[in-house]
């Protein structure tokens, strides 16, 4: 068994490299789930401010925390959409809804991960990352559960899209903001 990660001549058992390969797969999927829901943020942001996507990107970006770009687009949608209780309501939620997922998306994403070793299973090494509390003693599921939690995130995002579509095309017939 591979004890040191730097020795060379230890071998690492089959099962063992099976098992960090899908647990390395999971955490890809909540990246690229999160970024995803994220890119959805920007979009529902360049179409409620009414600019070129050019100027609605160097305003959004400027950002450099996606919870401060969450709240621009929050703000934004609250004026924005001042009118419109239905829409704002809904794409304020789906906006939150993705607040919520942060915290276990970075902590699933900053952990340091501990490999398996005999008896034991792929694990957060102790004090390099607070250990969410929807956690529990079963990473994998709760991986698993946090990625279904995103895809749901980021199909409520898309209908917020949609929504701020039609407060973008509306505008545009108005010839106004």
């Amino acid at each position: 068994m591979k004890t040191d990660p730097f020795d060379d001549e230890d071998t690492v058992p089959a099962d063992t490299l099976l098992a960090v390969d899908a647990h390395a797969s999971s955490i890809g999927h909540i990246v690229i789930g999160y970024n995803s829901a994220q890119a959805l943020v920007f979009a529902i942001f360049a179409r409620l401010s009414g600019m070129p996507l050019s100027q609605a990107h160097a305003v959004f970006f400027a950002l450099k925390a996606d919870v401060q770009q969450r709240a621009i687009t929050k703000a934004l949608t609250e004026v924005t959409l001042s009118e419109n209780k239905k829409a704002r309501k809904a794409i304020v939620t789906a906006v939150s809804r993705l607040d919520e997922l942060s915290t276990e998306r970075n902590a699933v994403i900053h952990s340091m991960w501990s490999m398996p070793t005999e008896g034991k299973e792929i694990g957060i090494i102790e004090n390099t990352k607070i250990h969410h509390p929807k956690f529990g003693s079963d990473i994998a599921l709760a991986i698993e559960h946090l990625d279904e939690r995103l895809k749901s995130a980021t199909d409520a995002l898309y209908a917020a899209f949609e929504l701020a579509g039609q407060r973008a095309s509306s505008r545009q017939k108005s010839g106004g903001q």
